[in-house]
C-alpha cells in the first residue's frame, strides 16, 4: 500500500504487534496506548531528521529520540520492550528516504501502524489494572537511580 521503499514500516509494525499483544509498558493501559502511538510519532520524525542532518545534530537527534523511546518503554526492565522499539528506530534510520512522496507515504504508514499497535495493545490490556501512570514513569527518571543509569548507557 505504501510502496516497496517503505516495506520496513510493515516490519516495524509487525514486530511491535508481536511484542505488545502480550506485553505491557507497566503503566495505565490507556496512557500506554497513547505512549505507543507517541513512539510511532518519534519513528515518523527522528530517523528522517537525523538522516538529513550534520553529524553533531544527527547524534543529538538520535540520542534524544532513543532516550525518549527507552524511558517511555522500559519502566520495567524485565519486559525488554525497549529492544524491539530501539531496533525499529534503527531499522527506519537505516532505510533512508530521499523523495518527499516516499517520506509522506512512510509517515502515513507509521501513523496507521501506530494506530493498529496502540489499538491491539489497548484491547488486550484494557482490563489489567496498573499502579503506575505515565507521570510516575517520568518522575522516576533520576540519574542517581540504577534504571536511569542503565537507560542512559543503553542509549549511548
Amino acid at each position: 500500500i505504501f510502496g516497496n521503499e517503505n516495506s520496513v514500516v510493515g516490519v516495524v509494525t509487525v514486530l511491535s504487534l508481536l511484542t505488545f499483544r502480550f506485553s505491557n509498558l507497566d503503566f495505565d493501559a490507556k496512557q500506554s496506548a497513547f505512549t505507543l502511538f507517541g513512539i510511532f510519532c518519534i519513528f515518523m520524525v527522528g530517523p528522517h531528521l537525523a538522516s538529513i542532518s550534520t553529524p553533531i545534530v544527527k547524534f543529538v537527534i538520535n540520542f534524544i529520540s532513543i532516550m525518549a523511546i527507552v524511558v517511555l518503554s522500559c519502566h520495567n526492565v524485565v519486559l525488554s520492550n525497549q529492544s524491539i522499539l530501539v531496533l525499529s528506530y534503527l531499522l527506519l534510520y537505516g532505510y533512508q528516504v530521499d523523495n518527499i512522496n516516499i517520506y509522506i507515504s512512510r509517515v502515513c504508514g507509521l501513523a496507521l501502524g501506530g494506530i493498529i499497535v496502540a489499538g491491539v495493545f489497548y484491547i488486550k490490556q484494557r482490563k489489567v489494572k496498573f499502579e503506575n501512570k505515565l507521570s510516575d514513569v517520568i518522575k522516576d527518571v533520576n540519574f542517581n537511580n540504577d534504571r536511569t543509569k542503565w537507560q542512559l548507557k543503553l542509549t549511548l
